[in-house]
């Protein structure tokens, strides 16, 4: 058995502790904790920072629209969205995340968080960006290890 089949589960539950402490993007689906298969397939060409950093990103981001990607300036924009399957109706986040050029570190990734409410701009809670980031930056360690082992 890997040793990365024996940790996943244990990234998980730390991941779902993470989730329970961070209302406002409280779906666990969007820490980029998939089981699907590891890959950097279609990079686009103008790509300038970390492509592991990149991919995390989008993974992580996977259950909201992306109605921005600007690769060559490391920034990708979602659109409004649910925040997870079990928010209450009318909740919607949306996320601006910024990855500058270098090694995968918290350094490398900003995250800006936006949620509303019936339509009505509220507050997030402020462990919502640090978990968001978290969780890409973890995601793009698991896509890095994942080529490195093959």
């Amino acid at each position: 058995m890997r040793r990365d089949a024996v940790r996943r589960p244990l990234f998980r539950a730390a991941a779902f502790g993470l989730c329970l402490a961070a209302s406002g993007l409280a779906g666990c689906q969007t820490l980029g904790l998939s089981d699907a298969e590891m890959t950097l397939a279609n990079m686009p060409p103008d790509l300038a920072v970390d492509p592991f950093l990149w991919q995390g990103a989008l993974e992580t981001l996977y259950f909201l629209p992306i109605v921005k990607q600007e690769p060559s300036r490391g920034r990708i924009e979602t659109a409004w969205g649910p925040a997870s399957k079990g928010a209450p109706a009318g909740e919607e986040v949306k996320v601006v995340v910024q990855i500058y050029p270098g090694p995968i570190s918290p350094n490398s990734v900003a995250v800006l968080v936006g949620r509303r409410v019936n339509g009505v701009e509220t507050g997030v809670n402020a462990m919502t960006e640090p978990v968001v980031q978290e969780a890409i930056l973890l995601r793009a360690r698991q896509l890095k290890a994942s080529i490195e082992n093959e």
